[in-house]
């Protein structure tokens, strides 16, 4: 099962607008984590450690590299959504018994993650924020 947190790394990733230069992710917990764009391209933790990994998104395949290695997903298949999926019209992604639901903000969105309608809502549901960093 893939995590909630690179769920909505590569939702962010999509959603990202061209001059947006850096993101933050806060978590249910009120964690958060903040993602710049590299010179070479992708966005990373920052500040960096050599550990952290770099997140690339093209259309709905997702490539982490970290320790040298690089890990590539297809959202589309993990996600159950079409390979040309419109981010910009996306509102709601039900896969397996999650559902994940997308509120734009002008800075940025709210993602929410947890169970689908057809599953009982014993399972809390959980807010990750999103927002942006723009270029001045």
């Amino acid at each position: 099962m893939i995590s909630h947190i690179v769920i909505v790394v590569s939702i962010a990733l999509n959603l990202l607008p061209p001059d947006v230069h850096a993101f933050i992710i806060t978590t249910p917990e009120k964690e958060t984590t903040r993602y710049a764009r590299h010179p070479r391209g992708g966005y990373g933790v920052t500040p960096a450690t050599a550990d952290d990994a770099k997140f690339f998104i093209k259309g709905t395949t997702l490539t982490i590299k970290t320790h040298g290695q690089d890990v590539s997903m297809d959202l589309a298949q993990i996600l159950g959504i079409r390979k040309d999926t419109d981010w910009k019209t996306i509102n709601c992604i039900t896969f397996g018994d999650k559902s994940i639901r997308i509120q734009r903000q002008a800075n940025g969105a709210n993602i929410t993650i947890g169970p689908s309608k057809q599953q009982a809502a014993k399972e809390a549901v959980r807010l990750y924020q999103v927002r942006w960093e723009k270029e001045t």
